[in-house]
């Protein structure tokens, strides 16, 4: 048995299979504020565009309310008090469309607090917090502990200078509020992740062979490749401290 065609009315004939859908989107992050969310994450690679996707129960199905060619969106119009589950995923320029990233949850609410300008991290404990909260606010209350341990209450200010806790990685800022009748509201709470180390991905020299009164220049990657900061080298078998700059 044979078969026979033409290709006649075909412009272009694929030569190859389409190639993997592009990656999730990671470090997706939610901000929450007054009846609306504002999310964030890294760009893809190979990315077009993005669709947010959403619920209000984590057992339903997301589902999806947005396109957008930015790295940011803000859903508008919901309800405080009530938590919202969002995810992203990334489209090609063909529209093929990537795995979904992982999932987070946010509580919109009439308070809120955005630690320097909603940075996702910093190098100093010193910090900045935005604060938004019903014109009724008499007062407020902060920590980095949940329980409040030590911490008294203040008059209220859009603003406040706040230092973190000791030691890289995420932190925690908490706050409550209280009104001129006395209600005080739920703890609400902010995320930064202090970065103030380096980690070192590779440390290269030339020439191989260092000899005596010669020059040897070093080559030292960090992690995300950071720039700025001070680092240094000490030869093993020498009494002596190389400082490296940029």
């Amino acid at each position: 048995m044979a078969f026979a065609g033409c290709l006649n009315d075909i412009e272009k004939a694929p030569m190859q299979l389409p190639g993997q859908a592009v990656s999730a989107p990671s470090g997706l992050e939610a901000r929450a504020s007054n009846g609306c969310v504002t999310l964030t994450w890294y760009r893809a690679e190979d990315a077009a565009g993005y669709r947010l996707y959403r619920s209000d129960n984590m057992n339903d199905s997301q589902k999806m309310i947005a396109e957008t060619t930015d790295t940011f969106y803000t859903d508008r119009g919901l309800v405080n008090g009530r938590t919202y589950y969002y995810s992203v995923s990334a489209i090609d320029a063909e529209g093929l469309e990537g795995k979904r990233s992982q999932t987070v949850n946010v509580v919109p609410s009439i308070y809120s607090l955005i630690i320097n300008g909603g940075e996702r991290y910093t190098n100093s404990r010193e910090t900045t917090i935005e604060i938004t909260a019903p014109s009724s606010t008499e007062y407020m209350i902060f920590s980095n502990d949940s329980s409040f341990a030590g911490s008294s209450w203040e008059g209220y200010s859009n603003y406040k200078s706040w230092r973190i806790g000791e030691g890289d990685g995420e932190k925690t800022v908490y706050a409550k509020f209280m009104d001129q009748d006395g209600f005080i509201s739920p703890t609400i709470s902010a995320h930064i992740v202090l970065d103030t180390y380096a980690s070192i991905t590779s440390l290269t020299f030339q020439p191989d062979t260092i000899h005596v009164m010669g020059t040897a220049h070093f080559r030292l990657l960090t992690e995300g490749n950071e720039v700025g900061g001070k680092a240094w080298v000490t030869l093993k078998g020498f009494n002596v401290t190389i400082n490296l700059v940029d």
